[in-house]
């Protein structure tokens, strides 16, 4: 007896292995004057004590964003709102990475900017943490878990570029703040040296980028909160400078 085309289409469904969904955070930060990435050792994701980016698996009842901010807390014990959080990408590996064609694990990762100064705090998930120079992990860095190094890599990128064209640097600093330490921002993230001048006339003449307020103390330079805009108007374009 022939099968109906339903019948054979569940059956093909039934031999294709299955996908298990789970989240991974790149929280980025600007340490030591570089951009640097939170590694974490969690026994339970990343068994023999190797480092990886913190995360975990998405509840039930969550859709993927309320996982990535229930996770992105349980990573680092503090809330968050302030912070920029968005998705990065999917990555799914290929079918011959699953062993004997079993179950594959693909992560959905996000990115996120903590503010310079601010660290996880004590008995949050990770066993323990530690800040990377996202420019060593490549030659001293610590032996990453599986895959991770891909979607490191594709954080950091977003990072740069999104600098070049939204208000999102700010992201980086607890508020209020100076240009100069915004200045540094960029150049932490970008790795290259900036004209102080000509760098606070653009973004000062940005609309909505800024808010100055004046801190009362004679001969001290005004301070700033972030706007409302979101993009910065026009583009500040990465420079193309020898690095720092």
């Amino acid at each position: 007896m022939s099968l109906s085309p339903d019948m054979d289409t569940d059956n093909s469904l039934a031999n294709e292995p299955s996908v298990a969904l789970t989240v991974d955070l790149v929280i980025l930060s600007v340490r030591h004057g570089g951009l640097t990435v939170l590694l974490a050792k969690d026994e339970a994701r990343h068994p023999g004590g190797v480092w990886g980016l913190p995360g975990g698996s998405i509840g039930e009842s969550e859709d993927v964003d309320e996982a990535a901010d229930r996770l992105l807390f349980d990573a680092t014990g503090l809330q968050h709102s302030t912070w920029h959080v968005e998705q990065l990408r999917t990555y799914v590996p290929a079918v011959s990475s699953a062993p004997d064609g079993g179950s594959r694990s693909a992560t959905i990762a996000y990115i996120s900017f903590m503010p310079v100064g601010v660290d996880p705090l004590p008995g949050s998930m990770a066993e323990a943490f530690r800040w990377w120079a996202v420019d060593d992990l490549w030659d001293d860095g610590p032996s990453l878990a599986l895959s991770q190094s891909q979607i490191i890599l594709d954080g950091v990128d977003r990072c740069r570029s999104k600098l070049e064209y939204t208000t999102v640097a700010a992201s980086f600093l607890e508020e209020p703040f100076t240009l100069g330490e915004l200045r540094r921002v960029y150049e932490s993230v970008w790795g290259v040296k900036l004209h102080h001048s000509n760098f606070a006339r653009k973004l000062t003449s940005s609309p909505g980028y800024l808010i100055a307020e004046f801190d009362g103390s004679p001969g001290r330079a005004s301070l700033y909160r972030r706007g409302d805009a979101s993009y910065v108007m026009p583009p500040i374009l990465r420079p193309t400078a020898e690095p720092t």
